[in-house]
C-alpha cells in the first residue's frame, strides 16, 4: 500500500507542469508580462501622443479598478468590526474581556 502511494506520488510530481502559463511572462524574465508592458507604456512621456482617448480611458479604467478595491477593503474592515461589536454585545457580563 505504501509502495503504491510513493508511486503515484511520483507519477504526479512527474507530470504535473510546475509552471502554468497564463499569459503574464515567466517570473525569471524581470516583468515583460502584459501587465507590466501595459504599465511600462503608460509611464513613458510620449505614451499618449496621438491616442489621448485611449489614455483617458486607460487611466479612467485604472481608477475606477483602484476606487473599487478600496470600497470593497473598507467594506470587509467595516464587516470585521461589526462582527467584533457583535460579540462584544453577546458576550455574557461576567466573563473577562480579552
Amino acid at each position: 500500500m505504501i509502495l503504491r502511494a510513493i508511486f503515484w506520488v511520483a507519477v504526479v510530481a512527474i507530470l504535473m507542469p510546475h509552471e502554468p502559463d497564463l499569459g503574464f511572462g515567466r517570473p525569471s524574465d524581470g516583468g515583460s508580462g502584459v501587465l507590466t508592458q501595459m504599465s511600462d507604456a503608460l509611464k513613458s512621456p510620449h505614451a499618449c501622443e496621438g491616442n489621448e482617448g485611449a489614455c483617458f480611458a486607460a487611466f479612467t479604467l485604472m481608477d475606477k479598478v483602484k476606487a473599487e478595491g478600496f470600497h470593497r477593503l473598507a467594506q470587509v474592515k467595516a464587516d470585521i468590526e461589526e462582527a467584533q461589536r457583535e460579540r462584544r454585545e453577546s458576550r455574557p457580563r461576567n466573563f473577562p474581556r480579552t
